[in-house]
């Protein structure tokens, strides 16, 4: 407790995620002090053995004073390149869940790429999400070679890094209005570069980290 005071202390008077926080030194800091926020059902339910091999950390505080849980970011080399950390007081406004570090371009990275590359069958092909909670739970569900855009929409960088990684890439995103724009935006950029399929989840306003393995199971199974 008295170490995490200290920690705590330290951060409370960033305004941003810092990139000089950036470190795989502050990183172990960051795992030592993870919440049971992502553990929760209605958070996802997430054990602790999936939370400890994607890094999970906790104890930044933002400018605010809320805490936060730490999701760190790899590139496809498996570089750290940002963390994104979670508001775990659900204080924060719509817009300010997830603070990003300071600089980071998305458009450079696929959030677990890393993995996923080594995970892919003979037919290589990945699973593309919009979250990272989603990538987590397709995990937990035996499908390893899931990635997260970060968003609804895949940058003209992260289709650079499918074309080149995968033969054939499965849209998975988020059955909001959002997500369906984005499979349709995706649909008219890459159906023409590399093979695609469009899975949709059974019920609107859902991602795949509402629902259980079965439930993931049974949307992808049918044609994976």
């Amino acid at each position: 407790e008295k170490d995490r005071k200290r920690f705590i202390d330290q951060m409370s008077d960033n305004k941003q995620v810092p990139s000089a926080l950036l470190t795989e030194e502050y990183l172990k800091t960051f795992r030592r002090f993870r919440s049971t926020y992502f553990e929760q059902p209605e958070n996802g339910g997430f054990p602790k053995e999936i939370l400890n091999e994607f890094e999970i950390g906790g104890g930044y505080i933002d400018r605010f004073g809320f805490q936060r849980d730490v999701i760190p970011i790899r590139d496809i080399d498996g570089e750290l390149r940002a963390y994104s950390c979670r508001d775990i007081t659900d204080k924060a406004i719509y817009e300010m869940k997830y603070l990003l570090t300071k600089n980071f371009d998305k458009d450079k990275v696929l959030y677990n790429l890393n993995r996923a590359k080594n995970c892919m069958d003979d037919r290589k092909a990945l699973i593309m999400v919009e979250g990272f909670k989603s990538v987590w739970k397709l995990y937990m569900a035996g499908y390893e070679n899931a990635v997260s855009c970060m968003g609804s929409s895949v940058t003209s960088g992260q289709q650079g890094l499918l074309y080149s990684n995968a033969s054939e890439v499965i849209l998975l995103l988020d059955m909001d209005k959002a997500g369906v724009k984005g499979v349709l935006r995706t649909l008219e950029d890459m159906r023409s570069k590399i093979r695609m399929k469009v899975l949709y989840l059974p019920y609107v306003d859902t991602d795949p980290a509402d629902y259980n393995v079965d439930d993931i199971k049974k949307v992808i199974g049918g044609y994976y």
